[in-house]
Parts: C-alpha cells; sequence; structure tokens
C-alpha cells in the first residue's frame, strides 16, 4: 500500500513540475520615493514584481506615469537581464517591454525610473533639475500559447 501511495504522489508531483502556471493579468499602482531599493546600475529608485512564468509564456508589462519618465526592465531566473525599455515611442515617455520567457522560473519586472536623484541635482540652488520618482501604474500579463 505504502509503495502505490509513493509512486501516486511522484506522479503527482511530476506532473504539477511540467504543468504551466495560470496566466497572469495583474494591475498595480505604486510610488517611486526614497526608501525604495535602488537599482544596481545607477542608484535610481525600484519596485521590484516577481511572477511565475512558465517556458513560452509571453510577459508583456506596461509602465505609465504623469510625473516622471519611465524605465521597464524584465530580468529572469539566475538574475539574467533580459528586456528592457525606456519610452514606448519618441513622443510617449512611458514604458512597454515583451519577453517570451527562454525557461521556466521567476522572473521580476522592475519598475524604474530613467533617473536617479543623483541624475538631477542642480548646482547653487538645491532644487532638482529633473524628476525621479513619483505615482505609476503598472500592468503585468502572461498569455501561453494554446494547445
Amino acid at each position: 500500500m505504502k509503495q502505490h501511495l509513493l509512486t501516486a504522489l511522484a506522479a503527482s508531483l511530476a506532473l504539477g513540475a511540467c504543468s504551466k502556471p495560470e496566466p497572469i493579468d495583474r494591475n498595480e499602482t505604486g510610488t517611486l520615493a526614497d526608501g525604495d531599493a535602488l537599482f544596481p546600475a545607477d542608484q535610481s529608485y525600484m519596485d521590484e514584481y516577481p511572477i511565475e512564468v512558465g517556458a513560452g509564456g509571453t510577459i508583456v508589462a506596461e509602465m505609465r506615469s504623469d510625473e516622471f519618465d519611465t524605465y521597464l526592465h524584465i530580468v529572469g531566473p539566475g538574475n539574467d537581464p533580459h528586456e528592457q525599455n525606456d519610452d514606448i515611442s519618441s513622443d510617449d515617455t512611458n514604458s512597454r517591454v515583451e519577453l517570451t520567457a527562454p525557461t521556466r522560473g521567476t522572473y521580476r519586472v522592475i519598475a524604474n525610473a530613467l533617473y536617479s536623484p543623483s541624475d538631477c541635482q542642480a548646482e547653487g540652488s538645491g532644487e532638482p533639475t529633473c524628476t525621479f520618482g513619483g505615482n505609476y501604474t503598472l500592468s503585468i500579463k502572461v498569455t501561453y500559447p494554446e494547445g
């Protein structure tokens, strides 16, 4: 009896390991400000959104703000950078990234600003010369091919 239960449990675990995660349709609001984590490359503010994605899943993330120039990244398992985007177009400073996941794992969508506080230091007046944070909205969708 124990052997049958162990065999059934092993088969169940193997099936779970092969199945793809559910599609994701997630909407977030956030604020980039003092106290947030800092992006290693330039010390700009960032918020992270981890998602579980199966191989072949298409991740589409879009970040919008009326307060600052957005920047989006997708980082894959093993901390591998995959996609990044500053501006959707020459007249739209919001950001959009799309990636078909090459492997199953935890991907991180990183909501970021184009500028860091040190990029915006004014000489003399002390007033910032650019905007490096504020409120934003973020849409994250993951879809899978049918079949």
